[in-house]
């Protein structure tokens, strides 16, 4: 009896060893993974191929090595070690310069019209990121030629220079506008979508240009086209209700002061940190 009841507890014991060890496979797993998603979000350098990199090293191993088990334990425990060193460094810098935001809007694409590019004339973002032009508006060969970099994630603000184009006709604007877009998900299909409003132009800008008074109109159109894509649309005109001092001469343009408060908007929609 004592001779069965010794296998049964040897048995039992081999069971429990290997469940424990498949347990601690399964949370190295996800450890690794959130390490990983992690470092995407806080350091520029880490890309994709890490975390496949990692994965393939966790196939090697033989887990019914304890020995095994225990040596990329400490290998973890090195990366949280490391990443919170470049966090800790991350936020010191931050609380004393402000958001580097080159660093959270790296690996994305924004794209607009001469308002857009003030975030690269005022030295916010650099060309890799904004694709922009003087009187640009929607085109789908610049989204499709953007599209073809695989952006995480990308912000689309057209419309100003489209009412004038369009001749106030928001139908036939939102109707290039959505057609572009959805050219650009179907190219870049892993890509986060997030359109802008258009910035509000004050009552000097109407009274020269009076097309310009569509752009509460075009707005609803740019609304409605991110609801029928399931994408985010960003309201921004309520910036310059605010707080008319950030508008440029002309009361279409914007200070350099504008541009942080348009970034932040942006990260926040975009979770972006």
């Amino acid at each position: 009896m004592s001779e069965k009841r010794s296998k049964k507890a040897n048995a039992l014991s081999s069971v429990n060893k290997r469940a424990a060890i498949v347990l601690i496979c399964i949370v190295l797993l996800a450890a690794i993974f959130i390490v990983d998603l992690v470092r995407q979000n806080h350091d520029a350098a880490i890309r994709k191929q890490e975390l496949t990199e990692n994965l393939q090293k966790v196939s090697t191993f033989d887990f019914g090595n304890v020995v095994d088990v225990e040596a990329l334990i400490a290998q973890i425990d090195e990366e949280r070690a490391i990443l919170a060193a470049q966090l800790a460094e991350i936020e010191a810098d931050e609380a004393e310069n402000g958001p580097n935001y080159r660093r959270i809007f790296d690996r994305c694409a924004i794209l607009g019209d001469s308002i857009t590019e003030g975030l690269v004339v005022y030295g916010y973002l650099g060309e890799d990121i904004v694709f922009s032009g003087i009187g640009a508006g929607v085109s789908k060969d610049r989204f499709l030629s953007v599209a073809s970099l695989y952006p995480r994630c990308v912000f689309f603000s057209y419309g100003m220079n489209d009412m004038g184009n369009y001749g106030g006709d928001a139908k036939a604007f939102i109707e290039d506008y959505e057609d572009a877009i959805k050219a650009f998900m179907e190219a870049s299909p892993t890509t986060r979508v997030f359109v802008n409003s258009i910035s509000m132009p004050d009552d000097y800008a109407i009274s020269n240009q009076p097309v310009l008074g569509n752009y509460l109109t075009f707005n609803s159109e740019i609304s409605s086209m991110c609801s029928r894509l399931g994408i985010t649309y960003i309201d921004i005109t309520h910036i310059l209700q605010e707080d008319p001092d950030l508008y440029a001469g002309d009361g279409i343009h914007v200070s350099s002061s504008y541009y942080p408060i348009w970034m932040d908007l942006m990260r926040e929609s975009a979770g972006l940190v």
